[in-house]
């Protein structure tokens, strides 16, 4: 089909339930019928393109459900991509009814010869896990500016567990091909050779894997101007790692022996939970806080970590995770309240929270893989606002805390000094406070070599360039040792918040009971910075203007919000109980639907009044 014509055109927008259109009624109304039709007009043809040029169809009624959030933001989704057409689950819904209205219409192709090349999306059942998780991720971190960063904040163990799944999912879906093989084969045999030399710095490894990825974006990027300008078929798709029915179509027709790789490991999706009727549960903070974690793309990068670990399915047990943390902590240290395990058993879909093993094996493999998460969960906004700078807390246990002393947000929990310099080497121009107990190590002569302010409280510390500030205060910069009144101050406010926020959320409510110690707690260090970041950002969005915005502050006045939740066919419908706490959350957009999380295949959470 050459073209399409529209005879006859008619939008009706009915509402069903619900309070109100919205601040604007009108401009809602005006911005729908601005861009459905263009929309639709794109659509039909991409439906239509294998039929005969003088196809008529009489009449085609579409019903398509559109929430009122989703009628909001679809004007701002469409200038921020330069078009008008939905995406996400919005464009996948109206595609799944329009396919389904079309479905009668005589084709001039085959559906065997169609098929292979024009799979819709809609057609891959939701609870398909993709094969090339970690590399979609990587590629997505790559076109944002941020791989750097992420990379950096890893360990040498943790990016070769990432490389070796990204090996395995190139050469598992047959993403090599022959044209694109002089380019990227290379890059791969560099990889591997790192992979396989046990002197390799993780510095080598890192900077090996940014190049891979940017030469995957490349080609990309060069496939779909192929595509536009009407070329031939690109040896790698303009997204060839984000459908698994076009994967595995790719995998069977890629030639064999292309890529040696280690095996790509099965992943299986989270079982599908049962529907369930409403459940009473103490606090829908959780909730709150699965919401704007993934308004910031953070479970793309969980999902990707889980599957390097091997730990999709297992994959409820961070649900558990986030409500046992945002919970009261359990009495005598050990024992959890009935009204928690109810919490983290909603939060899972199950009838029982995950028991002490599997949460420990869920620990014990997260671990291995959660670093770079780490880094996208750093305040980029407040970060930028000008501040004192950033604290370095030893702790009891031997553990290293850095904490954002300006938006109050730490920035990560380590077990050695060598953790706090990867953060240093991503922070410049920052200045750098070390609590007593960190100036006898190797921090402030590494912080002077990378030419770094930075002040110590306690003993002197053991390199040169340091002079005394006062009363137990030295400083490598010169225009501070007059300021020791308000040095001392900062200090004090910074390290009662970092000492409070480490005791409400490592010490007083662990994952594990009882608490063994550090042998998960890389994992249970990335969970808690997930929970500060989300809790710093509801805090900063509804008090900035008022007072110290901390994660502690949000938890205090918003952890005993309860209400009910219930699992429904396609959604989990949660109820925060109403008052001004609710009409606060809900004006500020902190109470709109999630989609996509990884343990809710299938569904997506949705928010009303009760």
């Amino acid at each position: 089909m050459e073209a399409i014509r529209i005879r006859h055109c008619r939008l009706r927008l009915l509402r069903h339930g619900g309070w109100s259109w919205g601040a604007d009624p009108r401009r809602l109304v005006a911005q729908a019928t601005q861009h459905l039709p263009a929309w639709l007009m794109r659509a039909l043809a991409a439906q239509l393109a294998d039929c005969a040029p003088d196809q008529t169809i009489e009449r085609l009624h579409l019903r398509i459900p559109v929430r009122l959030s989703e009628l909001c933001d679809w004007p701002a989704d469409a200038a921020h991509q330069g078009g008008d057409a939905p995406r996400g689950a919005l464009a996948q819904r109206a595609q799944t009814i329009l396919a389904e209205a079309l479905k009668d219409v005589p084709r001039q192709l085959p559906a065997s010869s169609h098929m292979p090349e024009t799979v819709p999306a809609q057609n891959t059942a939701s609870e398909l896990v993709s094969p090339t998780t970690v590399t979609d991720t990587l590629t997505t971190w790559q076109h944002a500016g941020s791989l750097t960063r992420m990379l950096a904040t890893a360990d040498g163990a943790t990016l070769q567990v990432w490389a070796r799944e990204m090996l395995a999912e190139l050469g598992a879906t047959g993403a090599i091909r022959a044209r694109a093989g002089a380019a990227l084969v290379p890059l791969i045999e560099r990889i591997e050779g790192t992979l396989g030399d046990p002197g390799a710095s993780a510095a080598a490894l890192a900077d090996e894997i940014d190049l891979l990825v940017a030469a995957l974006v490349s080609l990309q990027a060069r496939a779909s101007a192929d595509q536009a300008g009407g070329g031939s078929a690109p040896s790698v798709p303009a997204r060839p790692l984000a459908d698994a029915t076009r994967a595995k179509v790719a995998a069977d027709r890629a030639p064999r022996g292309a890529l040696r790789s280690p095996d790509l490991r099965p992943r299986v999706s989270p079982a599908r939970q049962p529907r369930r009727e409403s459940v009473v549960v103490e606090s829908v903070l959780p909730f709150i806080v699965m919401g704007i974690l993934s308004r910031r793309n953070y479970f793309a990068g969980l999902r990707a970590a889980l599957a390097c670990s091997a730990l999709l399915a297992q994959s409820g047990c961070f649900a558990a995770a986030l409500a046992y943390k945002l919970a009261p902590p359990p009495s005598r240290g050990w024992a959890r309240s009935a009204a928690t395990e109810r919490l983290a058993a909603v939060m899972c879909g199950r009838d029982e929270a995950p028991d002490n093993a599997r949460m420990d094996d869920f620990l014990r493999g997260l671990s291995s893989a959660c670093a770079p998460l780490d880094a996208s969960l750093w305040p980029t906004d407040r970060a930028a606002r000008t501040g004192p700078g950033v604290l370095v807390e030893r702790l009891e246990g031997g553990v290293w805390a850095v904490l954002d002393i300006g938006s109050s947000q730490p920035l990560g929990w380590f077990g050695d000094p060598d953790g706090v310099l990867r953060v240093a080497d991503l922070l410049p121009g920052q200045m750098w406070w070390l609590a007593p107990g960190v100036a006898d190590c190797v921090l402030p002569e590494a912080l002077g070599r990378r030419g770094l302010r930075a002040i110590a409280m306690g003993a002197s510390p053991r390199a040169a360039g340091w002079r005394s500030a006062g009363d137990g205060l030295w400083t490598n910069e010169p225009l501070l040792r007059r300021h020791s009144a308000q040095l001392h101050r900062v200090f004090d406010e910074a390290h009662e918040l970092i000492t409070a926020t480490h005791s409400e959320f490592i010490e007083q409510r662990p994952l594990v009971l009882p608490n063994r110690g550090h042998i998960c707690r890389a994992a249970e260090f990335s969970i808690t910075l997930a929970l500060c970041s989300a809790l710093g950002d509801l805090a900063d969005t509804l008090w900035r203007e008022r007072e110290p915005t901390q994660p502690l502050l949000a938890l205090r006045r918003f952890g005993d919000l309860g209400g009910t939740v219930s699992i429904e066919e396609g959604r989990v419908l949660v109820r925060p109980a109403l008052g001004r706490r609710f009409m606060d959350l809900s004006e500020h957009g902190l109470l709109r639907d999630i989609v996509d999380i990884p343990w809710w295949p299938g569904r997506r959470i949705e928010f009303a009044g009760p």
